[in-house]
């Protein structure tokens, strides 16, 4: 699955999706689509040591779909040390 194909707005539900739907056809397509798999394997780009925001948001409209179910994530990004300058 591609976030490309399911544009969702940034969350902004009356409630949290663990207790109330969202009120989004598109969130509610992608949970749907969610919903089909036993596992799931991210693959994502690594922003400030975390997920983008885009990621973020599509996991804050789902909650029943991923529970109990497993997750790993495959990020490609980079962090390096500072290289010292010799005096």
């Amino acid at each position: 699955m591609d976030l490309r194909d399911y544009p969702m707005p940034f969350f902004e539900e009356a409630g949290s999706p663990m207790f109330v739907p969202p009120q989004n056809e598109m969130a509610l397509a992608w949970r749907r689509k969610v919903a089909e798999f036993d596992g799931y394997t991210f693959v994502t780009a690594e922003y400030n040591h975390s997920m983008p925001a885009v990621l973020k948001n599509a996991l804050d409209y789902a909650y029943a779909e991923f529970v109990r179910k497993p997750v790993t994530f495959v990020a490609y990004g980079g962090w390096a040390a500072p290289v010292p300058l010799s005096n």
